[in-house]
This record gives C-alpha cells, sequence and structure tokens, in this order.
C-alpha cells in the first residue's frame, strides 16, 4: 500500500509524461506476446515509476501467462488492483496515450475477466471449501460468483452429509443462510437431533426433547413415542399416570379412550367404577347416558323379520337392525346381520360389527370368534388379540384358554401367546388353578405353569368342584381327588353323584349306596339300594334323603336316622310340608308324620308350588291345594306347574295361560314360551314374537303382522 501511495504520488508531483514510458510498456507486451518473458519483466520493473498504469497492466499480463513457471494469480491480481487504481487516476490525455497501445477500459476488463475465471479455475481444481470461500470473498464481482456460490454450498452440505450429525447440518445452514439445501439440511438437523436426543428410546429422553426443542418437527412423533412408552404395558395405571404427567400431550384423549375400554364391561358396576374413579373423564356425560342405558333389562323384539330391542315399558331402545339378536349378557348382546356375528351395548352401538362366522360371549375381555373357518379371540374394541388361525378355542378361564393345534392341544395367554405348548390330547379349562388334560390316553391335572401336578393315571376325569374335589375313574371305579393330588376317597366305588348336598355325596357299590363327606369319610354305611328311581333323582334335600331297602322307600336324615318311614313302593320329595307317595299303584301326599292328607287317587302328582300340586288323573290333568281340594279341575290336556302365579296349559298343541284360580288369562293360542323374569313370558303367537306382562295381562310388546 506505501508503494502505491508513493507511487501516486510521485505520479501527481512529478508529472511524468507517460508518452515516452507508454512506448516503452508497448515494447514489454510485444515481448510477451513472442514469449520473451525476460525482455518483458524487464521494461515493466524499469517503467513502473514512470507509468505504473501501464506496467502494472504489463505485469498482471506477465503473471497471468498459463504454463509458465511464474504462473501467479495473487500477484497477478496485486498488480491488475494496482492498474486499476492508477487507471482511475489518469488525465484524459494519459489514458488516450495508453489506450493507443492497447490499455483502456474494455482491456481492464478483459484483464479482470481473465483473472476471475483463473482464480475460479483454481479453486474448482483444488475444490476445498477454504478455496471457494477465498475466491467468493476475493472476487466478490466476478461473473463466476452465482457458479461458485453453488459449488462451494454443494461442498459444504456433502461435507456436512458426510459427517452427518446435527451439528455439522446446523452448522451448515447457520454458515450458509442463502444456499438452496438450507431446507434439506434443516430437515436433516432435525432428524439427527431427534434421533441422537432420544436414542435411549426410554419416555425421560423424549419429554426432555419436547421441553427443549419445542419447534422441531418431530416433536409430534416425540409425543407419540412418549405416549407409547409410557403406556407399554397396556395396565390403566400407565394411562392415568400418563394423563396425570403429561397433561398437554395430544394423545392424552387417546388414553383416556384406552382407560375407557380397559375399565369398561358394560355393566351398570363398570360405568359407575369409571365414574367414581375418574371425576376428571372428559366425556363424564356420554358414560352417564351409557350408565342409565346399562340398567336397562332389554328384551329381544322383531319387526319385519329384523331384530331389535325394547326395555321393559315397550319402548323401543335399539333400532330394528339385524338379522337375529340374542339376549344381553354383561352388558353386550351378540347380534347377527348379512351372516356375521358381531356385539353391541344397550344404547345400540356396535362395539364390534358384524364381521365373524361365529362369536362367543366376552369372557375375561376376550370373546372366541371364528373367521374363515377358524377360530380366534377378540377383545370389546373388535382388536383381534388372537389371530383367527385355530381348529379349535375355548374360552379363557384363570387366564389361559385351551387350544387346539394340530392333532394336540396347549394353552394360550390373553395376549394370544402359547403358554402352555400343545402336547395333549385333550385339554379342559383352568379351575382352582388347575386344568385336567389328557396325555398317553390317561387323565391328569397341570398348573398355570404347564407342569403336570396330579400325574395322567386316571382313565376318566372331571374339572375341580369349589369345595376342591374331583371325581375321578380308573379301573372302573370312582374316587374322589384333593388339589393337591391325594386320593380323598379311593377308587373303589361303582359310581359317586357328582354333586354334595349337606356337605353329603351318595356313594355306590354293588348295587348298594351309602353317603361320604367331603373329607372322604363314609358318614351313612352303605346300606340301601341303588335302583332307578334312586338314580334318577337322588340325594339330600332339604336336609332328607330319599332311599330304598326291599323295594321300600323313605327317608333319612343327614346323621343317616330315618326320618321317614321305608313302606312306600315309591315318593316324591317334600314340597311346601306334603310328600307324594305311591300307594297300590296310585299317588297320593302325606305329611311329615306319615299322615295320609290327599288321598292315593292320582296316576301322577308332581311337587307343590305357590300351594297348588299339578295332579294327573285318567289322562287329564288338574290342580289340588294343599288339602287335596281340587282348585283346577282336572280337565286339561297337559299343563306346567305353578310358576309365577300363573298355569301354562296345553291344548291342541298350543300353549294357555290360567291364574292360580282357574281364571283364564290368554286362549291357548301361543306356539311357544320362554320365561324371562318372575314378571315377563315371551311368547310366540301365529309365529310372531310377543312379552306378556303377568302383572298387568297385557302385552308389553306385540310383534306387527308383517308387512306384505
Amino acid at each position: 500500500m506505501s508503494f502505491r501511495i508513493g507511487t501516486l504520488v510521485l505520479l501527481m508531483l512529478v508529472g511524468i509524461s507517460t508518452k515516452l514510458s507508454a512506448q516503452k510498456i508497448e515494447k514489454g507486451l510485444e515481448a510477451l506476446k513472442v514469449f520473451n518473458f525476460a525482455t518483458a519483466k524487464e521494461v515493466f520493473d524499469k517503467n513502473m515509476k514512470k507509468n505504473p498504469t501501464g506496467a502494472s497492466f504489463g505485469f498482471t499480463k506477465y503473471y497471468l501467462t498459463p504454463n509458465t513457471p511464474f504462473f501467479n494469480l495473487d500477484s497477478a491480481r496485486f498488480h491488475y488492483q494496482n492498474a486499476k487504481e492508477y487507471w482511475a487516476t489518469l488525465e484524459k490525455k494519459d489514458k488516450e496515450e495508453l489506450a493507443e497501445i492497447g490499455i483502456n477500459d474494455i482491456t481492464l476488463g478483459q484483464l479482470n475477466s481473465q483473472l476471475s475465471q483463473g482464480a475460479f479455475d483454481l479453486a474448482k481444481k483444488t475444490s476445498t471449501l477454504e478455496a471457494w470461500k477465498f475466491f467468493l470473498k476475493t472476487y466478490p464481482e466476478a461473473t463466476q460468483i452465482p457458479e461458485a456460490t453453488s459449488l462451494r454450498d454443494q461442498l459444504a452440505f456433502q461435507m456436512a452429509k458426510e459427517k452427518d450429525t446435527w451439528e455439522a447440518y446446523q452448522s451448515f445452514y447457520e454458515e450458509f443462510p442463502e444456499a438452496k439445501q438450507k431446507k434439506e439440511a434443516f430437515d436433516l438437523y432435525e432428524l439427527r437431533l431427534f434421533s441422537v436426543k432420544t436414542q435411549s428410546n426410554i419416555p425421560a429422553v423424549f419429554d426432555e426433547f419436547i421441553k427443549r426443542y419445542p419447534e422441531n418437527s418431530y416433536i409430534p412423533i416425540a409425543k407419540d413415542s412418549l405416549y407409547k412408552l409410557a403406556t407399554a404395558s397396556g395396565e390403566v395405571a400407565n394411562y392415568i399416570t400418563f394423563i396425570r404427567t403429561y397433561p398437554d400431550n395430544p394423545n392424552v384423549l387417546k388414553a383416556w379412550e384406552e382407560v375407557y375400554h380397559l375399565s369398561i364391561d358394560f355393566t351398570p358396576e363398570g360405568y359407575e367404577s369409571l365414574l367414581k374413579n375418574y371425576s376428571d373423564y372428559p366425556h363424564k356425560s356420554a358414560i352417564e347416558e351409557e350408565l342409565a342405558l346399562s340398567k336397562l333389562d332389554l328384551l329381544v323384539i322383531r319387526k319385519d323379520a329384523q331384530y331389535g330391542y325394547c326395555g321393559l315399558d315397550g319402548k323401543v331402545v335399539v333400532d330394528f337392525n339385524y338379522d337375529n339378536a340374542d339376549p344381553f349378557i354383561n352388558g353386550l348382546a351378540r347380534v347377527y346381520k348379512t351372516g356375521k356375528y358381531g356385539f353391541i351395548t344397550k344404547s345400540g352401538k356396535e362395539v364390534i360389527p358384524p364381521a365373524y362366522e361365529d362369536a362367543e360371549p366376552f369372557q375375561e375381555g376376550l370373546a372366541v370368534v371364528k373367521l374363515n373357518g377358524k377360530y380366534g379371540a377378540i377383545n370389546p374394541r373388535g382388536i383381534l388379540v388372537v389371530p383367527c388361525k385355530y381348529e379349535e378355542l375355548e374360552a379363557w378361564s384363570e387366564g389361559l384358554a385351551p387350544v387346539q393345534i394340530g392333532d394336540y392341544y396347549g394353552y394360550l395367554d390373553k395376549k394370544g401367546k402359547l403358554s402352555i405348548p400343545a402336547r395333549f390330547e385333550a385339554a379342559e379349562p383352568f379351575n382352582n388353578g388347575l386344568a385336567m388334560i389328557k396325555l398317553d390316553g390317561k387323565y391328569g391335572f397341570i398348573n398355570r405353569a404347564g407342569q403336570i401336578t396330579i400325574s395322567c393315571a386316571y382313565d376318566w376325569a372331571e374339572a375341580f368342584s369349589p369345595q376342591g374335589l374331583a371325581r375321578i375313574r380308573k379301573n372302573e371305579k370312582f374316587g374322589i381327588l384333593t388339589l393337591t393330588g391325594q386320593l380323598l376317597v379311593p377308587a373303589e366305588y361303582d359310581q359317586i353323584e357328582p354333586k354334595f348336598n349337606a356337605g353329603l355325596a351318595m356313594a355306590v357299590k354293588a348295587g348298594k349306596f351309602g353317603f361320604i363327606d367331603t373329607t372322604g369319610v363314609l358318614r351313612i354305611p352303605i346300606l340301601y339300594d341303588y335302583s332307578a328311581s334312586i338314580q334318577l333323582k337322588g340325594g339330600f334335600q332339604d336336609g332328607l334323603a330319599k332311599v330304598e331297602q326291599n323295594k321300600k322307600f323313605g327317608f333319612i336324615d343327614t346323621s343317616g336316622k330315618v326320618a321317614f318311614p321305608l313302606r312306600y313302593p315309591d315318593l316324591q320329595y317334600f314340597s311346601e310340608g306334603l310328600v307324594g307317595v305311591k300307594i297300590l299303584g296310585k299317588w297320593g301326599f302325606a305329611d311329615r308324620t306319615d299322615k295320609l292328607v290327599v288321598k292315593a287317587i292320582y296316576d301322577q302328582v308332581f311337587p307343590f308350588q305357590q300351594g297348588l300340586a299339578r295332579v294327573v288323573k285318567a289322562g287329564k290333568t288338574g290342580f289340588i291345594n294343599l288339602k287335596g281340594e281340587e282348585i283346577i279341575p282336572l280337565n286339561l290336556p297337559s299343563a306346567e306347574d305353578v310358576k309365577n302365579g300363573v298355569i301354562l296349559y296345553q291344548q291342541n298343541g298350543m300353549t294357555g295361560i290360567l291364574s292360580i284360580t282357574g281364571k283364564p288369562l290368554m286362549a291357548p293360542e301361543l306356539d311357544d314360551y320362554t320365561w324371562i323374569n318372575n314378571e315377563i313370558l315371551q311368547v310366540k303367537k301365529s309365529g310372531r314374537l310377543g312379552y306378556w306382562k303377568l302383572s298387568e295381562q297385557s302385552w308389553l310388546w306385540e310383534e306387527p303382522t308383517p308387512q306384505k
């Protein structure tokens, strides 16, 4: 810089005439043309003080001469800058003299272009970020600036991609904000930042990421990941913790939905529990509506061959949308439409749209379904928890379900995992922590871990009773097992009745029977004849057991003492204080003192119900009271026992209804009937479905005549 200032001052003060020096500069330029570089350099050196513009111009060309040892862009640029500055200070006369030797604005521009091109080519050849930065900084007015900028950005971006770190991408888009790769770099920055900061894949890192980088475009994914990880166990408690901990997470409503599905069993108790336990449930009003509906008793009704449901007031609650429908069980009803089964709630909501060839009621939160001829299971949300790929699948019990795989049986857990391998020839549901299985043709029991806890040594076995007892058979003899596998009763009896009544069960040996207790002790000796009448209906009822000796029947009490004399050819059990007894082929009734209260004049008698007993004589049926008085004359072809204060009787293949006083309530015009409860009778009349309300003696619902 001091050289330039000195030269300029010298030029202005001394006022050197450029005429002569221009001619010398011209000789130097001519020498360059013939590659006489030494002469050219000597000329330019000698004339630098006299004609700095021309000399600097010459030196610029000298150092820009390619393929020479002295080619040097930095030197060329230095002299070009001098030539340009000197040129700007010249008088018009001086410029005209230099123009005569080819130095003017145009040739200076051409020289600048040549210089810029050389610098650009060098930067391109070097291809480093530093080279491009130097070019762009040094030659800001070069025509190659756009291309150089683009190439610099490409190189810088490629270097960032090679590092592939969020820091590298951040550095790129911050240093080169105008680069066309900025958006891609920013996207990659956000991705790598997200990947690195959350690589441990635990809820805490996603929570920290959300708080620290709220503008990151991966925040939605971070929030979803936080939700999935925090609730991975699928437990209600985890969903509630998520809701309480991350109230602003957009998945909170989804979490509440899961709480609903996991908490609700579609019964009133389920809805009430949800409202009680989670007072901040966001859809409380909807739950309250479902709760109200869940408390309703709904009846299956039909109209124009389509099924729906009505309440006990006869009002339609679920419209006629289905080809068939079943009663509600635990808040859900199986419905049938276009050949497929599904489930609805009492609000009519299809929680499982009809899509299955068969479907069983829900048990332990899962329902067995059939699709394409194979069985699987769904949860109340309709999600196929167990794929439909099994030949046979039973309902879950104690968390496990028997499943057939090939020719063998195993057990699935509630997630569809084969918890106990399929190696058994038969398998029954779990009960009391044990399940009966068959292996090598013999029966035994396994625990929930699949371990055989009671060896497969029996020809037959049954599930354990609530008392923890199970009958078994070995070598054609019956015994009783405990849950530990101990033989409480040795396998020595020809038969043991399945139920303990009054703590006693009938045990049979060699055509005789007695009674054993739940400890296996024979409490009542084997003294009594095991006849067909005893087989049909034996055991203790109301503290008495019907027994037979020498073809005579009576009763014993639980101590084995005779409580009613063994003197009748046959008898029934006591009902309302009287017992049906058979005398000389006819039936009557005696009291507990063995006094005959109703003469033995009937061909058949049945137990008393609500003060009346059905009796048959000469093929006709009627009803008598406890005194033996005929309240309803014996002129009915047949009838049922009194139930719910009415008598259903049959005539000409149809059913009618009488009051217990004999008053006709409905003529014999019913095709079929089923008791819904003590108050409502479901009937079919002329093929139409209806409900008869006893207290009002009127139709609660009667199917309209089908429209033609």
